[in-house]
């Protein structure tokens, strides 16, 4: 399940109060990786500085393997990350291993809400995804973006969706 708008409120309250700045700074990239490019532990451990470009306003992603692309960033979390890509240069954003497990070994080190909340790289995309369907972001660039190929895992995102106006109007205009 996506993060709720507390929650994610909380999370990025409680990344900045880690006990350890290697703490901190780990919850902050996985948190704008995340909520900012929709990233989970696929990817999030292998972006570096250097993968983060920020050009006329827009601030992209080059994301590797697997699913190779280029990710815009909401714009809510660019400055975020354009701070985490200077403070790493050409090293990772998320310091430690790029092993498996590692994004879920570094979120687990963070402490949110006082241990009531448990920081996870996969509810931070499934948030991203359902911020994007909320905003009506065309699927075609959702699915690019976040590196799918099908809409199917998009589905479990429908219980979480809940747009503003009438129904019959949307369906009328189309």
């Amino acid at each position: 399940a996506p993060y709720t708008e507390v929650e994610v409120a909380a999370i990025r309250r409680d990344v900045l109060r880690q006990s350890t700045p290697l703490r901190a700074q780990a919850g902050r990239a996985i948190v704008a990786l995340g909520l900012g490019a929709g990233l989970d532990g696929r990817w999030n451990v292998h972006i570096t500085g250097t993968d983060v470009v920020e050009n006329d306003g827009l601030v992209t992603i080059t994301v590797g393997d697997p699913a190779k692309r280029l990710v815009v960033v909401r714009d809510e979390f660019a400055d975020e990350l354009l701070d985490l890509a200077a403070q790493a240069g050409s090293g990772r954003l998320v310091a430690g291993s790029t092993s498996k497990n590692a994004a879920a070994k570094a979120a687990g080190r963070v402490v949110i809400d006082q241990g009531h909340i448990s920081l996870s790289a996969k509810r931070l995309r499934s948030s991203w995804l359902l911020a994007h369907l909320a905003n009506r972001t065309p699927l075609t660039a959702l699915l690019q973006a976040a590196g799918l190929r099908s809409f199917a895992s998009l589905s479990d995102l429908v219980p979480f969706l809940h747009n503003a106006g009438d129904p019959a109007e949307f369906l009328r205009g189309a």
